[in-house]
């Protein structure tokens, strides 16, 4: 029965972070299902798998406790965290039920079928230069549909997030040896189709970073990834002859003259300085609850280790973001250390760039990732995982 839990609900986990399913049902209906299946599958898995939590697991749960109890305390009722701590919480446990239950095969091909269409819609949408869904619920939209260079969604709610995930993805494709490698190499070169797709400057930066670490760390193979890649994009997505004649611009807005001093990377910067310069008292520090504002605007602050801190308080934020981390590296311990830079960078490098890390997702997919790719290695000991004590 609890084996039957941990499934459905990994699944279900899956599939409310995927924006589409959102934009489809309405957030609050979405809310409400995945709300009700973490109260009922959580206590389920936390008691069958209560022997398999290392200590920073444990650490963890209770300072997410801990943030929850001190948002009791704050005087804006709308500020009560009860569904963002239960998420955070239930995905710790998902990691932990993974140790004791094997992960079918299924979560696999439903894992290749949604990177295949997310990044199939993304390279659509930016050959018919247009955003297939409508997604004007999402407050910073406008944002990103009224920029200069278009950017695709794919099924995310907005470019950044699709980015972030398609990497983690990526990334963990890259390092498996289980994966054919025609399918890995498919896989691979439409990412960095999407990639290109999504416009993402940090993105386009960190999947250039990996290859060319894979390259001098590993061995050739990923050279002809490029070039393939490469040659792909030149031709499917910007017509030859205007590549040749007019120069078009491959790398997006990250090619757009003075890039890293416009209102984008500006906002990134300056988020540090509205963080410092806000007025902090004993209960901002403690108890969190704080939505920063970048001056003038309704943007929250660019940076998710700054939103964290911010929304948590600054004991549980700061310790939630390391321990984040921590968790990562024991979890992906199979690895050896050139594989775990790659699944680090891709994951984290990517959402601590922007708010990205605020939110579940980056979590999700980075766990989602290593229990697909797991599903179909034959090693037994897959699900065999060093504790910490």
């Amino acid at each position: 029965m609890s084996k039957n839990i941990f499934i459905f609900s990994l699944i279900l986990v899956f599939f409310f972070n995927i924006s589409y399913f959102e934009l489809e049902l309405g957030p609050t209906y979405i809310g409400w299902i995945e709300n009700a299946t973490y109260l009922i599958a959580l206590p389920v898995l936390l008691l069958s798998t209560y022997n398999k939590r290392n200590n920073v697991e444990q650490l963890y749960i209770m300072i997410m406790l801990l943030g929850l109890f001190f948002h009791v305390f704050l005087p804006e009722k709308g500020k009560f965290p009860i569904s963002d701590a239960i998420q955070w919480i239930f995905l710790i446990v998902i990691i932990i039920a993974s140790r004791k239950y094997k992960t079918p095969r299924l979560i696999f091909y439903l894992f290749v079928i949604f990177f295949i269409i997310h990044c199939t819609l993304a390279i659509i949408e930016y050959k018919l230069q247009t955003n297939l869904f409508d997604y004007s619920f999402v407050k910073d939209f406008s944002n990103f549909s009224e920029t200069k260079e278009f950017r695709a969604f794919g099924l995310m709610k907005q470019p950044l997030q699709s980015s972030n995930i398609t990497l983690i993805i990526m990334s963990f494709i890259m390092v498996s040896k289980d994966i054919n490698w025609n399918l890995k190499l498919a896989l691979l070169t439409l990412g960095t189709l999407a990639m290109f797709c999504f416009n993402s400057r940090i993105g386009i930066i960190i999947l250039g970073c990996l290859l060319v670490y894979r390259y001098l760390f590993y061995n050739l193979k990923p050279i002809f990834i490029i070039t393939i890649c490469s040659l792909i994009y030149i031709f499917f997505i910007n017509d030859f002859i205007s590549f040749v004649v007019q120069n078009s611009q491959i790398f997006g807005r990250l090619a757009e003259k003075d890039n890293l001093t416009d209102d984008s990377s500006l906002a990134r910067i300056l988020s540090y300085v509205y963080f410092w310069n806000a007025r902090w008292n004993l209960q901002d520090i403690m108890l969190g609850g704080r939505e920063i504002h970048l001056q003038g605007s309704e943007l929250t602050l660019e940076n998710g280790i700054l939103l964290t801190i911010s929304w948590w308080g600054w004991v549980v934020g700061i310790a939630k973001v390391i321990l984040e981390l921590v968790i990562s590296y024991i979890f992906i311990n199979k690895y050896n250390i050139k594989d775990k830079v790659i699944l680090l960078i891709a994951c984290w490098g990517t959402a601590f760039a922007n708010n990205n890390s605020f939110y579940t997702f980056v979590f999700v997919f980075f766990i989602i990732s290593f229990l697909s790719i797991s599903s179909i290695e034959n090693r037994k000991d897959n699900n065999k995982f060093k504790d910490i004590k």
